[in-house]
């Protein structure tokens, strides 16, 4: 099972200074359109790390500052039924695990990756 990212933000790389850009809406076919030295180059080389894991992409920084990337991916109702059993009850989450990991849904989930690939963060924010 596949999950594609609701929105990627990406900041202090090359051309992108630390307000960065965010780059929402995406499909499986992209198409990027700009003028010349706006960054599209730089956008195919984060898709390549995000695809590839080649920590390459954190040798280009802007203003010394290293590159920051946070992925957000909404939880839809399909991903928690697949991932919290209905059968299983008890422990901490006190009712059935499906029951508990339903709260999560429409919740914003956000992974950011960083240069040291061992300190990448995930973090869940309820409707954000």
């Amino acid at each position: 099972m596949s999950y594609k990212f609701d929105k990627i933000h990406l900041k202090n790389y090359k051309c992108f200074d630390e307000d960065g850009i965010t780059i929402d809406h995406l499909e499986s076919i992209n198409v990027i359109i700009g003028k010349n030295n706006s960054g599209k180059s730089s956008i195919i080389e984060l898709f390549k790390f995000l695809t590839t894991g080649d920590n390459e992409f954190f040798l280009n920084t802007r203003n010394k500052e290293i590159p920051s990337i946070i992925c957000g991916h909404t939880i839809k109702e399909n991903l928690i039924v697949n991932s919290f059993p209905s059968y299983i009850t008890g422990g901490e989450f006190g009712d059935t695990y499906l029951n508990y990991g339903k709260q999560f849904i429409d919740s914003i989930l956000k992974y950011s990756i960083t240069e040291d690939r061992n300190k990448t963060f995930l973090s869940v924010n309820k409707n954000q």
